[in-house]
């Protein structure tokens, strides 16, 4: 069964915006529910398992000598930050109320870490699904807008499908692609990978942002430390997310930098390259496509869609008028039919190469 973190106080808008906010993270392991009438809340309780309480201090008191605490986890008290009361709260942990509602996930996510029920976080967070679609995007040409293809390609499979993007480049400009500072990124994820799979599960979830309707992990800003993750650690993560059933397509953005390149792009099912026609660009690819023949990893060709993007003049340096560029509006056209199929490899769904252009180019 479905754990339940409960949200209660006596303010139903207040209870409504939270909950609406904390669903719309997508991160937390549970099923919802808020309450703003104290005999509904304890009527519940008394027939159900609630995972997590999180209930306003001052409406706790309240229902504390009638609420059955043998049928629930971790009981959290929402209060005014730095206020602290006598006697028997004392033994709850505190989150403030007046906050965002990503900065109470995040809280939460915390304590589930730290104190939640491993083998119930594990029915929801591990073997939840089937295994991811693992979509890797790289081209050793440079300036080839991958990886506001691969943003926009992540906005777009997300309308029908639970989504994760991975950025494996350094030094990506992030932060001020999105405006916003990050004090976690992918490394901080390497760091968990040897735990258990719920906690690590956890702290994916804590750990990610949420764009246009799909996750991402902030990418690495340490070069010294991108570069010492060995490939069988990429490919450790990469599985162990991809397994995990939290997610039903992983997006990878990949880059020269990582070790191990041509084995995680054996992992994918499927495989974008972007291409330009002119003639260096062209030497670049044909070097590429022959270091694939010559450590016999041609397979990887057969998984590989070919996209020759036009030139755009209006690429935009704000991530949130990506949507509204030509570039958007030539994937939505020219690669619809890759956001609907039923996910064949590359070479099942029309060739074993798909050269994507606009007509007349």
């Amino acid at each position: 069964m479905e754990p339940v973190l409960a949200v209660f106080d006596q303010d139903e808008k207040y209870v409504r915006r939270l909950t609406q906010a904390m669903e719309k993270q997508q991160k937390l392991p549970f099923r919802i529910m808020g309450f703003s009438c104290a005999e509904a809340v304890l009527e519940y309780a008394a027939e159900h398992r609630i995972g997590f309480f999180l209930a306003e201090e001052e409406c706790w008191k309240r229902i504390r000598d009638y609420f059955p605490r043998n049928r629930s986890g971790q009981i959290i008290l929402l209060g005014k930050e730095g206020v602290s009361s006598e006697g028997e709260e004392g033994e709850f942990h505190r989150i403030s109320k007046y906050q965002s509602g990503e900065d109470i996930t995040n809280k939460l996510l915390k304590y589930c870490l730290e104190y939640g029920d491993e083998k119930t976080i594990a029915s929801v967070l591990v073997g939840g699904g089937p295994r991811a679609r693992i979509v890797g995007i790289y081209t050793p040409v440079g300036r080839c807008l991958q990886t506001s293809f691969s943003l926009m390609y992540c906005k777009l499979m997300a309308v029908k499908r639970k989504v994760l993007y991975l950025n494996f480049e350094v030094f990506a400009g992030f932060r001020e692609w999105f405006r916003r500072e990050y004090k976690t990124d992918l490394m901080d994820l390497m760091y968990y990978l040897d735990d258990s799979k719920e906690k690590f599960m956890l702290k994916l979830a804590s750990l990610s942002e949420r764009f246009d309707g799909f996750s991402y992990i902030p990418p690495a800003i340490s070069y010294e430390d991108f570069t010492q993750v060995e490939a069988s650690q990429w490919l450790q993560l990469i599985r162990v997310i991809a397994q995990s059933g939290e997610y039903e397509v992983l997006v990878m953005d990949l880059g020269d930098q990582m070790r191990g390149l041509l084995r995680i792009l054996e992992e994918c099912d499927r495989i974008y390259t972007l291409v330009r026609g002119d003639p260096l660009s062209m030497m670049k690819l044909n070097d590429f496509e022959l270091a694939l023949k010559i450590s016999g990893k041609e397979e990887i060709l057969s998984k590989t869609v070919k996209c020759r993007l036009p030139v755009f003049k209006d690429m935009s340096q704000k991530a949130e008028q990506l949507p509204y560029t030509k570039l958007a509006d030539y994937m939505k056209k020219n690669l619809a039919q890759d956001f609907e199929d039923e996910w064949l490899p590359a070479e099942a769904a029309g060739g074993t190469e798909r050269d994507r252009r606009p007509e007349g180019l």
